[in-house]
């Protein structure tokens, strides 16, 4: 169930992830084992996440995903990541990386229930960019921010995600 599409100025931010270019029956195992490994680094780091998981999507989905998985840290946790931390550490993998991403305008909508329904919501939201006159970028960016993920949630109806996609502009009746 897609709730309240809307338009709206995100704030320059940091992801501690890992950005891999895959195709999309490798998702499943990169999610299960890539999150865990990124939440053990900043475990040893001593960082607790800024914000809930995310998954950034870097162009259009076809036969492969260009995908940047992880969660987003405070400026001053970033910095110190950057000095060294993640070099250093002990993870499974050794692709983590701080991704540091600008203020973006976007359109952004929330979908309750299971991920089998966030194509929808996508598709709704893409349908809205078109229909207000806005653009997208050549190299637009979206992401999903789990804010009721399958570890909080007893049943898959109440899952949460919220939704966005980065927008050349907010149009000016909105």
């Amino acid at each position: 169930m897609i709730v309240d599409t809307q338009y709206e100025k995100i704030p320059a931010h940091d992801i501690v992830g890992i950005r891999v270019i895959l195709q999309p029956e490798e998702l499943p195992e990169l999610f299960q084992h890539g999150y865990a490994e990124i939440k053990k680094l900043l475990r040893l780091e001593g960082i607790e996440p800024a914000g809930p998981a995310r998954s950034y999507y870097f162009g259009d989905i076809s036969d492969t995903v260009d995908i940047l998985i992880g969660f987003p840290v405070t400026p001053a946790q970033a910095d110190n990541l950057r000095r060294g931390a993640l070099s250093q550490s002990g993870g499974d993998i050794d692709d983590v990386a701080v991704h540091h991403f600008r203020d973006m305008k976007t359109m952004h909508a929330r979908h309750e229930g299971p991920y089998e329904g966030l194509n929808e919501t996508w598709e709704e939201i893409f349908d809205g960019v078109a229909e207000t006159g806005c653009k997208l970028p050549v190299n637009t960016i979206g992401w999903e921010e789990y804010i009721e993920g399958p570890a909080g949630v007893e049943d898959r109806k109440d899952l949460v995600t919220e939704v966005f996609v980065q927008v050349c502009q907010v149009p000016a009746t909105v």
